[in-house]
């Protein structure tokens, strides 16, 4: 079983501190948040959406470690992307996180391997995919 010490390892808090893609955008055609009222995390994220591409995109959180770290690896991931394939990346993360320790995990998603079995600190991953998924399909 994973110990929370096992959350916070060096791939982790290399995407925390990654912060290409932090602060406001201008000429953002979307936006979306999200918060978890359990710990007080909150992040907002902006993007340019150029149908269906989205050009670019930024996050702000006011959070932990882990709810950085996936607002990074989620910009990174989607920014040049359709919108379809962002949203079904942020499924492909949520079903990541909700497979058996021992299933396979798609090496884009390593980093939060632990959170499998550290139910509580889950939604801290999963913010920034929700607050993708609100910008997304309600602009």
């Amino acid at each position: 079983m994973s110990r929370p010490n096992d959350l916070y390892h060096a791939q982790m808090l290399n995407l925390a501190a990654d912060r290409s893609r932090t602060g406001h955008l201008d000429g953002a055609t979307h936006h979306g948040e999200a918060r978890n009222p359990l710990c007080g995390d909150r992040l907002s994220i902006e993007l340019l959406l150029e149908t269906p591409m989205i050009e670019l995109i930024r996050f702000e959180v006011r959070g932990c470690a882990i709810a950085r770290a996936s607002a990074a690896l989620m910009c990174s991931l989607v920014e040049l992307q359709t919108d379809r394939i962002a949203l079904e990346l942020g499924h492909r993360f949520r079903e990541e996180l909700e497979s058996p320790e021992s299933a396979p995990i798609d090496p884009r998603f390593d980093a939060f391997r632990a959170l499998r079995q550290i139910r509580s600190r889950r939604r801290c991953a999963t913010l920034a995919w929700e607050a993708l998924e609100q910008a997304l399909e309600g602009g």
